[in-house]
C-alpha cells in the first residue's frame, strides 16, 4: 500500500493480480490495474508509482493519477529472488531482495 497524495490509496491484490486506487474520503475506486500479474510492492514516487510483480524481474512505472503503466524498467537480478517491496528515498531506489543479503540501488532520474 502507498499513499500518492493526501487524498487517496493504492493497494496491490496479489491473489487477484489487481492494483487499485481509491478515494479515502469516498471510498471509491477511482481505477483498476488488471496487466500486471501478481502484484507485490509498489511505491510512491513523484506522480508516479512504482510496482513489482512476484518472480517478474520487471518495475512498472505507473501514472498515479491515470492508472496507466507510462514504463517498464527491468531490475538487476544479481541479488537473486523476488522483490516484494520497494522504497524510495529522495532520488534513490532500494530494492531489497526475498532471502538475500543483498539490496539494489538505482539513481532515479525525475
Amino acid at each position: 500500500m502507498c499513499a500518492p497524495d493526501n487524498s487517496s490509496l493504492i493497494l496491490t491484490s496479489f491473489i487477484h493480480s489487481k492494483v487499485f486506487k481509491i478515494d479515502t474520503a469516498t471510498h471509491e475506486v477511482l481505477w483498476t490495474l488488471t496487466e500486471v500479474e501478481y502484484p507485490e510492492g509498489l511505491v510512491s514516487y513523484g506522480e508516479y508509482v512504482l510496482l513489482t510483480a512476484f518472480s517478474n524481474k520487471t518495475i512498472y512505472i505507473i501514472n498515479s493519477t491515470t492508472g496507466s503503466i507510462v514504463s517498464q524498467m527491468a531490475h538487476d537480478d544479481k541479488a537473486g529472488g523476488s522483490v516484494f517491496s520497494l522504497e524510495v528515498s529522495g532520488s534513490t531506489l532500494f530494492l531489497p531482495k526475498f532471502n538475500s543479503k543483498e539490496v539494489i540501488f538505482y539513481k532515479m532520474n525525475y
